[in-house]
């Protein structure tokens, strides 16, 4: 039994973003931000590496199941096990930001609270990250 067109169609755009927005991070990670304007060349750490293997194998993942038209479920709930835990890994990134500034460099008046909170967001973060990327 075919899933409705209107089903068939969403999915097929929602890969197709997706797709497109790992092709976009992959490309501006590397050659914006770690682009050596001397050389004419992007200089490539290990984590690099991985980060540009992850988003090409990915991107195969989603493609292929656009062209063999099956395994859209798959790639969907791979996509939001992968995303929802954006917003603590975005505080999360911050908070570190802000244990450098307010904690390192020696702002006496918020390390208290910059330094609570770091831990509870570190925490939270690495809870939703076993639960929602290691268990599920």
């Amino acid at each position: 039994e075919k899933a409705p067109q209107w089903w068939r169609e969403l999915t097929d755009a929602l890969l197709q973003f997706c797709t497109g927005y790992m092709i976009y991070d992959g490309v501006v990670n590397i050659l914006y931000l770690r682009w050596n304007a001397g050389a004419w060349y992007p200089i490539l750490g290990d984590d690099d590496i991985l980060f540009l293997v992850h988003h090409m194998i990915t991107s195969t993942y989603m493609t292929s199941t656009r062209v063999i038209q099956a395994g859209h479920m798959s790639a969907m709930m791979c996509m939001l096990l992968g995303e929802i835990t954006n917003p603590l890994h975005n505080a999360y990134m911050m908070a570190d930001v802000a244990m450098k500034v307010f904690v390192e460099e020696g702002d006496a008046a918020t390390a208290p609270l910059t330094i609570f909170l770091n831990k509870w967001i570190t925490v939270s973060f690495a809870a939703a990250y076993l639960f929602a990327r290691v268990l599920l």
